[in-house]
């Protein structure tokens, strides 16, 4: 949300707070930011989770203070992060740190082979 209102008063000096602007001029602001938002403070582009928690993150604080939106006008942000993410996932910015990666199929196969993984125990059964 900060960021949104950062953008609103730095770019577009813009001083009312996003719910007390009008419907359609907060739909083009949307539609800005979302294009135009690159990089976070530290360089690194945003993951795609984390522009969608951003717009959710910005409708929700709509809703909450009583901005009603008609009904499929935030459509084309919609789209826009669509293509937006799929941009970045096309980059390989799709897993965040702490994720967890794939287990190979080489990597299962010596899980078993070292009795760390199977049925013939009860903790070597949790790791199955």
């Amino acid at each position: 949300m900060k960021l949104f209102t950062d953008f609103l008063t730095k770019l577009k000096d813009e001083r009312r707070p996003p719910e007390m602007i009008e419907e359609d001029l907060l739909i083009s602001y949307m539609k800005e930011f979302f294009s135009g938002i690159k990089k976070r403070k530290d360089g690194t582009e945003f993951q795609p989770s984390s522009l969608w928690g951003i717009y959710n993150s910005l409708k929700r604080h709509l809703k909450d203070n009583g901005c009603k939106i008609t009904p499929g006008k935030l459509t084309p942000v919609y789209d826009l992060l669509k293509v937006k993410s799929k941009q970045l996932k096309a980059k390989g910015l799709v897993n965040g740190p702490g994720t967890s990666d794939h287990i190979l199929n080489h990597e299962v196969k010596q899980l078993f082979d070292e009795r760390l993984a199977g049925t013939h125990n009860p903790r070597a059964l949790n790791n199955s």
